[in-house]
């Protein structure tokens, strides 16, 4: 079950998205990964031979989400009635089996590093792939490109769901916040979600005050709030600025400031 102790609940407008593409940026201790992984687990379980793959930049990034779905599902109804295997050698893998009529369904969720299973993520096939800490991603566009390629194709007669997700943290990276935009143009293919540290009732007063200490506080509203950093300037690169670069006027400028310093 999505937990409806985050405000506002987002999380089943994220489910029931009926865009492709889905970005979600929000602060420290927001819920994000869970919100993503509790909706795939649902759709994996309501729906026939459903694939969901879960990328990070690093192996132990993809490998705290796996964990974190199984601590959830164990004792439940759901562990009980839908997962048959779970898996954490080549790499974590959940597997769902369950009867729809007479016929036995089987659905994964998969857990992967864009480091160590490079080469497994550039031949799956599926219909869920979420891009966890996205922020972190250099080159964001082609790895974007990649992963679009993988939510693919038919099976059984039905279309796969073939949808793009990404979770990340409110970071100075121009590549994401420039796919985040796109909800502004094209809001019937892509939806975007800001979600804050505050949003979540599960954390303490306490804890929250914890966060709040332990980041300085110009850099709170972008930590614990999502906000958009003021940005860094890594969209333009060395060689476009030099083009900007006039040595005549250099020149001037220097022999301006020399005659200033001797008066």
């Amino acid at each position: 079950m999505l937990d409806h102790n985050f405000d506002p609940p987002y999380q089943l407008a994220v489910h029931h998205a009926q865009q492709k593409d889905i970005t979600i940026i929000g602060g420290y201790g927001s819920g994000k990964t869970e919100q993503i992984i509790v909706s795939a687990a649902t759709w994996a379980a309501t729906t026939s031979f459903f694939k969901f793959l879960n990328v990070a930049p690093v192996a132990w990034q993809s490998k705290v989400a796996f964990d974190k779905l199984v601590q959830i599902m164990e004792g439940t109804p759901f562990h009980e009635r839908f997962v048959a295997k779970v898996v954490e050698k080549p790499y974590p893998k959940i597997t769902l089996r369950y009867l729809v009529g007479e016929a036995t369904n089987t659905s994964t969720l998969e857990f992967m590093s864009a480091d160590k299973n490079a080469s497994k993520v550039k031949t799956w096939e599926g219909d869920w792939v979420n891009l966890d800490q996205a922020e972190q991603v250099d080159e964001l566009d082609e790895t974007i490109e990649a992963l679009g390629t993988r939510v693919r194709g038919l099976i059984r007669g039905r279309e796969r769901l073939g949808r793009l997700s990404l979770t990340a943290n409110s970071e100075d990276n121009p590549q994401l916040w420039y796919r985040f935009d796109f909800a502004n143009e094209l809001p019937n293919d892509y939806l975007s979600v800001q979600v804050s540290t505050y949003s979540n009732r599960n954390l303490t007063p306490e804890q929250i005050r914890a966060f709040e200490l332990r980041t300085p506080e110009g850099k709170r509203a972008q930590a614990l709030g999502g906000d958009r950093p003021e940005g860094g300037g890594q969209e333009f690169p060395n060689s476009l600025l030099d083009m900007c670069v006039d040595p005549g006027l250099t020149a001037i400028m220097q022999a301006l400031l020399a005659k200033q310093g001797a008066v």
